[in-house]
């Protein structure tokens, strides 16, 4: 119970529903009555996406902010930042465009809000987590791409392969080889 009043006496309008009540509705009892509120508009009405979406990202959110105004911010902080934000893009995507296969999965949004306030915040350590048990399986040719500099020196190297051979067995070889035979 210390940890719901802890965690009750962050938010400022929790303390002005209890003056409000004059004490009759506690801070702790509005924080537990709006996280069940938001699980109940979650599961039962269109504001599921809305609400997901805004709730999980308040806390990485404001860790981003914060973390983009230090000078030199910790490496684990970058790192947890990258991941949440990849996953959250992940999940997102998903959301968008398989909104067919989202709704064949009951709870879908309790689940990713659940999940959101899991890995947002850094004290959870959710993103080490979640890069060892999950994104270090993924084989690196599915994310490997080449930069413009590496497609040049590949097609540098294969024109001077062409031109070498050109060279040594004649450009008429070659021509046959790269242009298709003309009927007449």
């Amino acid at each position: 119970m210390e940890n719901l009043q802890k965690m009750a006496s962050r938010f400022p309008i929790l303390k002005k529903i209890e003056d409000a009540s004059h004490g009759k509705i506690k801070q702790e009892h509005a924080l537990l009555i709006a996280l069940c509120l938001c699980i109940l508009l979650t599961l039962s009405t269109p504001l599921g996406p809305l609400l997901t979406s805004t709730a999980g990202i308040i806390v990485p959110l404001k860790e981003t902010l914060t973390c983009l105004k230090q000078v030199k911010p910790r490496a684990s902080e970058l790192r947890h930042l990258l991941i949440f934000w990849l996953l959250f893009g992940v999940l997102t995507a998903l959301d968008a465009y398989s909104s067919w296969l989202v709704g064949l999965i009951p709870f879908f949004y309790t689940f990713k809000l659940v999940f959101l306030l899991w890995a947002g915040p850094l004290k959870f350590n959710a993103s080490e987590v979640l890069y060892d048990k999950l994104i270090s399986k993924i084989p690196e040719d599915y994310y490997k791409f080449e930069c413009a500099e590496q497609i040049m020196a590949r097609a540098t190297k294969l024109a001077s392969e062409v031109v070498k051979e050109g060279k040594e067995k004649g450009f008429k070889e070659i021509e046959k080889k790269i242009q298709p035979k003309k009927d007449n």
